[in-house]
């Protein structure tokens, strides 16, 4: 009788060999350990800089509407990788993981992955987790402050006839505050962007003219962190549960990363905060990893046509994070 579980084991193989063709790549085999045979799911070895690697995957098919693999699968699977010496061992699941597990496989070194192969019929279940998104509304008016050189009139009615070389400054602002929203991942509070220019750019406001050195903009953020439960696929890839990132396999084709059912305006969990906001930007995200964060931009439409105004900025204001934002922008407001 065929192992039920071989499938999904296959199709975590084929994935995998994806990532390093060169790679030999063993399904179901028995190895020699100490204490006698051990049965492998996926053993893959290949070549690191000249030297030989062996890398261990476990998969375990479970259905996460019943269960998540408990930290008792962490341990074996940490035995197991002792007896046999490899040197990564990861453990493959779409059900998810409980607590305990991850804290325990983060703790020995054990990766924690899911397959992503869409719409094959050797994944049984698809991969459901927790995903948490910024939902935001900006409230932009026209509370614009202009310097310009000395002798010259800085604007000071209707700032969005402002323009730079045919095209709209007040769209530019707009754009450099989805930036902002974009990189830091704020949430609430009244925030400040200031932009100097070196040199002094030619802007014209129906009949006038001017050089203007310096141009900041105010506006207020009312938003909260929402958790939603959705489903992430990918025409081929790995989803790492502890990083919560998806490693797309190269493909000589089209490759996608899909978030499905993502609830737009509405639903969701409130949380204050973002569960693993440690720092106030993401991790690095590593070769042929994606990572998504969704901003969820109510009220304000961002404009797609701007002034070209980047490469006259002075290099500390062009950077869009910006290090002395207060805590408290970064927690949820009470109510939207």
């Amino acid at each position: 009788m065929a192992k039920l579980g071989r499938p999904y084991e296959q199709v975590v193989g084929d994935v995998a060999k994806q990532f390093d063709p060169s790679a030999e790549v063993k399904v179901g085999e028995w190895v020699e350990g100490p204490d006698g045979l051990r049965e492998i799911d996926v053993l893959i070895t290949g070549t690191v800089n000249g030297a030989t690697r062996q890398v261990l995957i476990e998969c375990k098919d479970y259905d996460s509407r019943k269960r998540r693999i408990g930290i008792g699968v962490v341990d074996a699977t940490d035995s197991k990788r002792r007896d046999l010496g490899v040197d990564v061992t990861l453990l493959c699941s779409n059900a998810g993981f409980s607590k305990d597990a991850m804290r325990k496989a983060r703790r020995v070194g054990i990766g924690l992955i899911g397959v992503l192969k869409e719409a094959d019929p050797r994944i049984r279940y698809k991969v459901f987790d927790e995903i948490y998104i910024r939902r935001v509304n900006l409230s932009f008016k026209a509370d614009i402050d202009i310097k310009v050189v000395p002798g010259g009139v800085a604007p000071r009615d209707d700032v969005e006839a402002i323009m730079f070389e045919g095209a709209s400054v007040f769209a530019w602002l707009q754009h450099r505050t989805v930036l902002f929203i974009t990189h830091n991942r704020v949430v609430k509070g009244a925030h400040r962007l200031r932009f100097r220019f070196r040199p002094a750019v030619l802007i014209q406001q129906k009949s006038s003219s001017a050089f203007m050195t310096e141009i900041a903009v105010r506006f207020t953020l009312t938003g909260q962190w929402i958790a939603q439960l959705v489903e992430i696929d990918a025409t081929s890839g790995l989803y790492d549960w502890l990083r919560q990132r998806v490693r797309l396999a190269p493909s000589p084709g089209e490759t996608k990363l899909i978030y499905k059912d993502v609830k737009w305006g509405t639903g969701g969990t409130v949380l204050e905060i973002h569960p693993n906001l440690d720092s106030l930007s993401p991790s690095p995200v590593k070769e042929n990893e994606v990572h998504m964060e969704i901003l969820d931009l109510g009220g304000f439409v961002v404009p797609t046509e701007y002034a070209q105004l980047d490469p006259h900025v002075v290099p500390e204001d062009a950077d869009p994070v910006r290090a002395d934002i207060p805590a408290e922008a970064f927690r949820s407001s009470p109510s939207l």
